[in-house]
């Protein structure tokens, strides 16, 4: 008798390729009586993924409509590759696909944002690197000092629209250009992004040392930008990495 891990590959190969790829000798009741079943299965499996982009765009599907929203949904379903994809990364092309289809600006932008929530919803736990942190260190630490993203964290710039619906939900005023998502604790917090915040934050791809962010010669903006990233909880301490000082 085969396995349960190598009949889950088997079914999963049928349902994704077609009934020429069912084991002859997989199931009883003939290849009839196979098939049938792996078509209640893939309707199973169909309407979880359906499901589970219901659950991960809320907001996307209020502005699309349930019926714009479900159509769109189907046919990214049926995109080379998706299907593959566990429940929990169903979404990760989500958004580019609503652009591919001409979808409203409003939509392609709500759904970028609650992608990168929930990315920052789900990531692991690490200590924020705090302001407290930076006032604590002494000269010969700040040089050894090198911080980069929290993995809790990500930058999405958005459209006036997006702007305007989030800053109401969110009870904070978004007016710059992008938004800044981080979860230094356990609450998911949303902030204004000024085109310096965003700049510096892009720098951060790679560890950078504090001390090369703060040279006397650096700029006041660029000063204020690390500062606020820091007060989000966008930044955590890293071993290793950066250019020295």
């Amino acid at each position: 008798m085969p396995s349960l891990e190598t009949g889950q590959r088997a079914m999963m190969r049928a349902i994704m390729h077609g009934p020429d790829h069912v084991p002859a000798a997989m199931f009883s009741g003939g290849r009839a009586a196979a098939l049938r079943g792996l078509a209640v299965h893939a309707n199973t499996i169909s309407h979880a993924r359906l499901v589970a982009l219901e659950d991960s765009f809320p907001r996307t599907r209020e502005v699309m409509g349930d019926a714009g929203f479900n159509r769109l949904s189907r046919s990214y379903l049926d995109r080379p590759g998706i299907s593959a994809l566990p429940l929990a990364m169903i979404g990760a092309q989500f958004a580019e696909h609503l652009a591919d289809y001409d979808a409203a600006a409003l939509a392609v932008d709500l759904a970028r944002f609650e992608w990168a929530w929930l990315g920052c919803y789900h990531a692991a736990d690490e200590a924020a690197f705090t302001l407290a942190d930076l006032a604590g260190l002494g000269e010969a630490e700040l040089l050894d000092l090198v911080i980069r993203r929290h993995p809790a964290s990500a930058l999405v710039e958005l459209g006036e629209a997006a702007l305007v619906q989030l800053s109401e939900e969110c009870e904070t005023r978004l007016t710059s250009p992008a938004v800044l998502i981080t979860r230094p604790e356990a609450e998911v917090l949303v902030s204004p992004a000024n085109e310096a915040a965003s700049a510096m934050f892009r720098a951060f791809a790679r560890p950078q040392a504090v001390c090369n962010l703060l040279a006397e010669d650096a700029e006041p903006e660029r000063e204020n930008a690390l500062i606020a990233l820091i007060a989000s909880g966008a930044l955590a301490r890293a071993k290793e990495g950066g250019e020295p000082c």
